[in-house]
């Protein structure tokens, strides 16, 4: 059980070290444009890895969040189609890129995405 709590607080620490080292727009930018066209960044794997982990939790996410909040992507979207949504989006909007990756994401699949009631 002690192992166990150990491993919990250790992926913690990590993932809030990883939310502040790649935590705005500015800093995953270049990392999702690198995985949307297949490219490996000169960096880690990580910060890619990162991007499609938020994207992918987000597309799960997203039609089940409150109503101010929700979006609904298509069926069968695939999490590389929905990182270039987010990508496509910042570009567009560099003014946003110091906010958190995961509510411009969140702001770009509302935007291409909205629920139709």
């Amino acid at each position: 059980m002690r192992w166990i709590a150990t491993a919990l607080l250790f992926l913690l620490v990590c993932s809030e070290a990883a939310a502040e080292r790649y935590g705005s727009g500015n800093d995953i930018l270049a990392s999702c444009r690198a995985f949307a066209n297949g490219t490996p960044t000169s960096s880690a794997d990580f910060p890619q890895g990162f991007c499609a982990g938020v994207v992918d939790t987000l597309l799960s996410a997203g039609p089940t969040m409150q109503s101010n909040l929700r979006f609904c992507p298509p069926e069968g979207v695939t999490t590389g189609q929905a990182i270039r949504v987010a990508v496509k989006y910042m570009e567009r909007y560099p003014e946003r890129l110091h906010f958190a990756f995961m509510v411009i994401a969140m702001d770009a699949f509302r935007t291409v995405w909205p629920c139709k009631k």
